[in-house]
């Protein structure tokens, strides 16, 4: 298959393939750090262990997650990701790690479309170098700003192309970010 680096719907394709490069050398970089991070730190992961992780077993036992000043989400999502991984730190490892790259994703998209490709790109370089940090530790802010990024391209979506689907996405992952 040859690659074409002519134009796809107003922008490069040359570009998308810079970044996707970019996203698989972050991807192992992170995924590195993460097989590296055997005991949780002082910083965040005191609050993973105090509460989310707790939270994500009892949903796993069929409880109700205990209400704080947030709603069960980010318990239900860890949750789920334990199952297959049979470890809730691993799993709120790997769920950082994915919502790392899901940002730096919809982070792209959502610069290229309103500024251009090439500050796109360095946009999503400089970031996913500042977010080594919380690509492999368990964290739920990182987790919530995924969603907040995808809430934001989404309703982008809704206002270029006028379709109600993007609308009612954008609305509901708006209220995940507040879960």
């Amino acid at each position: 298959m040859k690659f074409n680096s002519g134009e796809k719907n107003g922008f490069s394709v040359k570009w998308d393939l810079y970044i996707a490069i970019i996203l698989i050398l972050f991807a192992f970089v992170y995924f590195w750090f993460l097989m590296h991070h055997k005991v949780g730190a002082y910083g965040v992961e005191t609050d993973f262990y105090g509460l989310y992780a707790k939270d994500a077993q009892r949903v796993l036992h069929g409880q109700m997650v205990e209400e704080r000043d947030h709603g069960p989400g980010y318990a239900i999502l860890l949750a789920t990701l334990t199952v297959p991984f049979r470890d809730v730190f691993v799993a709120g490892k790997l769920l950082s790690l994915l919502s790392v790259l899901g940002i730096l994703s919809f982070g792209y998209l959502l610069f290229r479309k309103l500024l251009d490709e090439k500050i796109a790109l360095w946009s999503s370089l400089l970031s996913g170098t500042a977010l080594i940090p919380y690509s492999f530790v368990a964290n739920i802010d990182i987790v919530f700003t995924f969603f907040s990024f995808l809430s934001l391209w989404s309703f982008y979506e809704y206002y270029s192309r006028k379709k109600n689907t993007y609308l009612i996405l954008a609305a509901i992952l708006s209220g995940i970010t507040t879960m």
